[in-house]
């Protein structure tokens, strides 16, 4: 017998499924179409900056977590109708609630409005869709050993790669709004701003490895400190090196990091 309870969390399954499908036909339009005649990076172009990471980085990383998000898609969806763990199902659907939707709307809205160059829209959009993510982060308690495997595979392991790079891209969204409203190093040079947002970044990395367990944030933030360094070095502007090293560092400082993590791991005692 069909509970209320598992009625709605079906239909929740499916509108979780419509949300991904709309988020990839709207990423497909803005490589095909392109939406507003333009391509993402030839906005990107517009309102340069030292934070833009190398283009190839992109596609590799999106590709990753797309596929990744696909998994969840298709276990939430499992759960729902052929899964029989209704407790799991329940658990998944609670703590979720509508963040997962919440993401894909302004997933998709965000490449509107950056297509259209709606830029002070795009960063109100991107803290929307950072917002959704952290509380999906929260209500799950990524990064938790004691969870269960199916949970770790497709519900923190998705969203960690997730959070990890709409956290730098959130970073690179704010510095082209300044960029877009005139901002020509009044008080703070580029440089000096992307060094600052390199160290912040790579300090909240290793909190989250540390803390909260979340190696996947981190190598996915190293993974944009290394973009940003091939992105400078294909520019090599002498007075730039300075971001590169300061990128090469935060590398260094998630590196240490994990490795930390796991010899704590392996020797709980210490």
């Amino acid at each position: 017998m069909i509970t209320d309870e598992t009625l709605h969390y079906k239909n929740q399954s499916v509108f979780h499924v419509i949300g991904f499908v709309l988020v990839i036909a709207v990423n497909i339009m803005a490589v095909w179409l392109p939406i507003n005649g333009q391509q993402t990076g030839m906005v990107a172009d517009k309102y340069p900056n030292l934070l833009v990471p190398a283009g190839f980085t992109f596609s590799i990383i999106w590709t990753l977590i797309y596929l990744a998000l696909l998994t969840f898609t298709i276990y939430q969806l499992w759960l729902a109708f052929w899964g029989k763990h209704p407790q799991e199902l329940s658990r998944l659907m609670t703590r979720m609630r509508y963040w997962w939707m919440i993401s894909c709307v302004a997933n998709a809205c965000w490449l509107f409005a950056w297509h259209y160059e709606l830029v002070p829209l795009s960063v109100f959009i991107m803290l929307l869709l950072l917002i959704s993510l952290i509380a999906i982060r929260h209500n799950f308690s990524i990064g938790n050993p004691a969870a269960p495997l199916r949970e770790k595979l497709f519900v923190h392991f998705p969203f960690s790669l997730y959070l990890g790079w709409i956290s730098i891209a959130t970073v690179v969204n704010i510095t082209a709004l300044m960029v877009y409203w005139g901002w020509n190093g009044q008080g703070v040079s580029q440089v000096v701003w992307a060094v600052l947002m390199i160290g912040l970044s790579a300090g909240v990395s290793a909190y989250m490895i540390l803390q909260h367990h979340s190696i996947t944030y981190g190598l996915v933030n190293a993974w944009a400190f290394y973009g940003i360094i091939m992105k400078r070095k294909q520019t090599d502007v002498i007075s730039e090196h300075l971001v590169i090293q300061a990128a090469i560092i935060a590398i260094g400082l998630i590196a240490v990091a994990i490795s930390w993590k796991l010899y704590r791991v392996r020797r709980p005692d210490v």
